[in-house]
């Protein structure tokens, strides 16, 4: 089959999005429709992620204090201790650059968000056994 303007190479990377997009929308959450609270306490409060399928996930915690403003250049700060139960379900920001996300439009509608706040984890363990030993995986982007 031809198609005319286009290449095979972009024909083949637009497919691959379509199908990663269409995975992401609908694959995963199929996958984790038996989600439930868990609840940790940390040394600056305590964090409610979710629990499902055999992973337990706290998005976005903050490991130190917002980087804009008076902070900027700045060695970083410690973060403020919270009281009552901190939501930790959602990505926390990204840093500032001055380039797209690549196929971010494509797979969530809209780049994500970004901010010099950004001094976040996402932490993702099998259960919350306290003395439990795991490998532990740490990337950092740049």
């Amino acid at each position: 089959m031809k198609f005319p303007n286009i290449t095979r190479r972009e024909l083949i990377s637009t497919g691959a999005w379509g199908v990663a997009a269409y995975a992401g929308l609908f694959g995963a959450r199929r996958a984790w429709t038996a989600d439930s609270a868990a609840v940790v306490e940390t040394a600056n409060g305590k964090l409610q992620g979710l629990s499902g399928d055999g992973i337990v996930t706290f998005k976005g915690i903050p490991y130190a204090a917002d980087t804009g403003g008076r902070n900027r250049f700045m060695p970083p700060q410690p973060v403020a201790n919270w009281t009552g139960v901190r939501e930790a379900l959602q990505f926390g920001d990204r840093s500032p650059t001055d380039r797209a996300f690549p196929g971010a439009a494509a797979v969530a509608g809209a780049a994500p968000a970004s901010s010099e706040n950004c001094c976040v984890l996402n932490v993702y363990t099998p259960s919350l056994n306290a003395n439990a030993r795991r490998p532990v995986m740490f990337w950092i982007h740049g």
